[in-house]
């Protein structure tokens, strides 16, 4: 029997290319992580930022109180809801991980996107394709809080948490 060296180096050469490809996979996955940390570290830097912090509070006063009418309170409204509305976009765009959303911002996501509804429906009657993204990224989030901590939008006390929520961001200085 002779050995054939060069179907066997060229057996050794395909699983070499294997091995490299899986390396290489490994290691954009973990180059993809660190990147959206650091990504979703510097979105909580913007969004704790004093002039974000000011835009929260203004967001909170008005939806607070939308019969004062502020124009620039609701032009806070719409800032905040871009601000969610570009998160959104990069979780689609699979650079940011949902779960670090949500461990990032779900806490303020989720009654800033249920008090805004007017906002946002006002918006979609003259932007038909807006906050389509925002959306589905609220639904994962929630869905995300749902199962970690047995929240149910039906709760009677949502909207009592959502009213804390709010007085709380209206005292942001």
């Amino acid at each position: 029997m002779t050995i054939q060296w060069t179907a066997i180096g060229s057996i050794g050469s395909a699983l070499a290319v294997v091995v490299a490809v899986v390396a290489l996979v490994r290691e954009s996955r973990a180059s993809r992580f660190v990147v959206g940390i650091e990504m979703i570290m510097r979105l909580n830097d913007q969004f704790e930022s004093d002039a974000f912090r000011k835009t929260r509070r203004a967001a909170a006063l008005y939806l607070r109180n939308r019969a004062a009418g502020d124009p620039a309170s609701l032009a806070a409204v719409h800032d905040l809801l871009n601000f969610f509305s570009m998160v959104a976009l990069l979780n689609r765009r699979k650079a940011l991980d949902m779960r670090a959303i949500w461990f990032t911002f779900g806490y303020h996501l989720l009654p800033y996107y249920r008090q805004s509804h007017t906002e946002i429906d006002a918006r979609q009657k003259r932007e038909p394709l807006s906050n389509r993204t925002l959306a589905r990224l609220y639904d994962s989030i929630f869905r995300i809080e749902e199962r970690e901590r047995g929240l149910q939008l039906g709760m009677p006390a949502q909207k009592e948490s959502d009213e804390a929520f709010l007085s709380e961001e209206s005292r942001l200085t």
